[in-house]
């Protein structure tokens, strides 16, 4: 198992752009189209949707009110995920 994961971690790193492993990044991202609770340190909860990964690597949310959110660091919670 640690060499298969050594594996993956060298072909993303011999990419020679940012670009790429922010791609390969977002297309196994599995929080993004889910539905999801944004648990922010000391502060209230709120629901959201996860929509996109930006370049930085931040995600972005679409709050129940349409606005949009980038969210840095936190912690999240899925509602309703259910493993294929």
């Amino acid at each position: 198992l640690a060499a298969a994961v050594l594996r993956e971690v060298f072909a993303i790193a011999a990419k020679p752009r940012a670009e790429d492993f922010m791609e390969e990044y977002r297309s196994r991202c599995f929080l993004l189209g889910q539905e999801i609770t944004v648990l922010p340190g000391g502060k209230e909860s709120y629901e959201a949707k996860a929509i996109a990964i930006d370049d930085s690597g931040a995600l972005i949310v679409e709050m129940n009110d349409g606005k949009t959110q980038t969210l840095n660091s936190g912690e999240v919670s899925i509602r309703g995920f259910a493993a294929d």
